[in-house]
């Protein structure tokens, strides 16, 4: 048996029932000693001792004597049993170690609430995408606007709750094996603790040095209100055109239209008048003549239409056919003018005196010359066997300098010299039959029309070697018109492809006539006397730059009157350079500009408004309309998927 001293540190061992005083004098009474050292009662018999026991040795500080093991031989044939007093070592204790565990419940609810977010994100990004380029409002709309918004705000918040979710899941066990693994001051842990719930808890140097991955969390925390805000703005209502094509039909113009071809019907559809002649007793031949413009149908209603025209410098509105913003082409063949221009250089020098006047200069004339409203004499005079021998003539006269010189201002041998530089344009056209582009374009259901022009060729010869100038058309007329006058006949007549042509340049010419019918005459002027400062007129200073109208003389300037001659309305329409000037500091001195593309502007606005007030052509045309339409657009993708 071995004994031994046991460290200082361990507690006391439990003494063994058997343990008893063995009688000896040095033996201790307890099998503690006063030093705390265990020491073990010899037995009586014989102590069975072991080679391999070690020896024990007292503590320095005690003094009690040093134990050594005794052995000796043990007698089988002994009748009193051994009894052994001996001391366990007590072992050193192990460390106290915790074992936390997680279990299965909270990385499920990270995981879980997580794929929610990420899930709930993706319904976000598909709605936003399925909506866009849908209508917002009208009977094909996908949702209501309120109900898109709200949708994307229950989403948006949807999402920022289970990731917030997560998150502080994350929070609280990062918090808690921080505080099982190092050891942190009262203030600190009630710093991190309060990290969750308040962010500026993250500014705090302590909570930054104890848990930066929570200050981290703590900050995705609190931004998750801002960022979610983002989301709904992603979609915007926008408005956009959408072209949608339709058939209708509109107003035209059709010069060779005549309903079934009848005479009467013929008549009808004609601008000039159609009077019907018989030359046999059986009707087999007949035909009509035309007395013009000026006398019949239309003699007061066209010219009234130009005059409209042409003072207001564009062609009648005509209402949308096809709604707010649309356009439409039509095509049509109609009256144009082809020209040859000139021009000359002309100065000229007039002295007065205290009995003659300056004469009047003719700064515009003009001259048509319509066949079929001549005389038959000068008809066949000026026949042409293919095209018409119509045509208009015109000059004009720019100032280009004009200088007043006074000799012997006082009266009454006062003379004067006014000298003149101009130029004169001259300009010569002949009627011919061209192809109309008419481009109307509606916008917010104002109208702007653009027309192009294709010349096709001259006007087809409109005097005839006939009778009166007559057309023959066989079955134009009844025979009844014999006995009950001249009737139109209602079946289809004979038109040949000559009298066709007749037929439809005759009404192009017509138009022509009624835009002629006012231009044609002269108009006179003075050079443009200067204003002065002090009177009403000056008599004796000269504007270089224009004419003066109704400012004839120098000595009285209201003593005669200047101005159109025979009728001519040319000062009020876009030929004179003045047209639009209504201000007191723009030039209203009349100047007139007279070119082949002014003429057919003013013949091509005649032309739209006679198809637009008689309504006797009509024609199909595809329509582009553009209709306004608010519409979703995915078109701020960031604001959704940043955040």
């Amino acid at each position: 048996m071995t004994t031994g001293n046991t460290p200082s540190g361990s507690p006391p061992l439990p003494t063994a029932p058997w343990a008893q005083q063995s009688g000896r004098a040095d033996t201790p009474t307890s099998v503690y000693s006063n030093t705390n050292s265990p020491v073990l009662g010899a037995p009586s018999s014989p102590i069975i001792t072991t080679s391999s026991s070690p020896r024990v040795s007292t503590p320095s500080r005690s003094t009690s004597p040093t134990i050594s093991p005794v052995s000796s031989n043990i007698s089988s044939h002994s009748s009193l049993p051994s009894l052994q007093n001996q001391t366990i070592p007590p072992k050193t204790p192990n460390s106290v170690l915790s074992k936390w565990g997680i279990g299965w419940e909270t990385p499920t609810i990270i995981i879980s609430c997580y794929l929610l977010a990420l899930a709930t994100a993706l319904i976000h990004l598909f709605l936003f995408i399925y909506i866009s380029g849908k209508a917002a409002d009208g009977k094909d709309k996908v949702a209501p606007q309120t109900y898109i918004s709200t949708a994307s705000n229950i989403l948006a918040n949807a999402f920022s709750f289970f990731l917030k979710t997560a998150l502080a899941t994350s929070f609280v066990q990062y918090l808690w094996r921080l505080l099982r693994v190092q050891p942190m001051k009262i203030s600190t842990i009630d710093t991190l603790f309060g990290l969750k719930s308040n962010v500026f808890q993250t500014l705090t140097g302590a909570a930054i040095r104890a848990a930066p991955v929570l200050c981290v969390l703590s900050i995705m925390m609190a931004s998750m209100a801002v960022a979610v805000s983002f989301p709904p703005g992603a979609i915007n209502v926008v408005t956009i055109q959408r072209t949608s094509y339709n058939s209708v039909v509109v107003p035209t113009f059709n010069a060779s239209f005549m309903g079934n071809g009848s005479g009467l019907a013929a008549n009808q559809y004609a601008l000039s008048v159609l009077s019907p002649v018989t030359e046999s007793v059986n009707g087999s031949v007949s035909g009509f003549t035309s007395s013009g413009l000026l006398t019949g149908k239309h003699s007061n209603l066209l010219p009234r239409l130009a005059f409209q025209t042409m003072i207001t410098g564009k062609a009648f509105d005509q209402p949308s056919p096809c709604g707010v913003n649309c356009s439409f082409v039509v095509e049509f063949e109609g009256p144009t003018l082809d020209c040859n221009s000139s021009s000359i250089d002309i100065t000229s020098s007039f002295t007065r005196n205290t009995s003659t006047f300056f004469p009047e200069f003719t700064i515009y004339s003009g001259n048509w010359s319509d066949l079929t409203l001549a005389t038959p004499a000068l008809r066949h005079k000026l026949y042409n066997g293919t095209y018409t021998n119509a045509n208009w003539q015109s000059s004009t006269l720019s100032l280009l300098d004009a200088e007043l010189n006074t000799v012997d201002a006082n009266l009454p041998n006062e003379t004067s010299t006014l000298n003149t530089s101009m130029i004169q344009d001259n300009l010569y056209c002949t009627p011919g039959r061209a192809l109309y582009t008419v481009n109307n374009t509606y916008i917010s259901n104002v109208l702007t029309r653009n027309v192009t022009t294709t010349f096709i060729s001259p006007l087809t010869n409109l005097v005839l070697h006939t009778h009166d100038n007559s057309v023959i058309v066989p079955g134009f007329t009844n025979v009844s018109g014999i006995i009950s006058g001249y009737v139109f006949g209602n079946v289809p007549a004979n038109w040949s492809a000559e009298a066709l042509d007749y037929y439809r340049d005759l009404n192009m010419m017509t138009i022509l006539d009624t835009m002629f019918y006012y231009l044609a005459g002269e108009f006179t002027a003075f050079p443009a006397a200067v204003l002065d400062k002090d009177e009403e007129r000056a008599v004796n200073d000269i504007d270089p730059t224009g004419w003066g109208e109704d400012s004839p003389g120098f000595g009285n300037p209201d003593g005669w009157s200047s101005g159109a001659f025979n009728g001519t309305i040319i000062s009020r329409t876009p030929l004179n350079t003045a047209f639009t000037h209504y201000t007191t500091n723009s030039s209203a001195n009349p100047s007139f500009v007279i070119t082949q593309s002014t003429l057919n502007a003013l013949l091509q606005n005649i032309t739209i408004s006679n198809a637009l007030s008689y309504s006797l052509w009509s024609t199909p045309t595809n329509t582009s309309t553009l209709t306004l339409h608010n519409i979703y657009s995915f078109s701020q993708p960031l604001n959704l998927l940043l955040p």
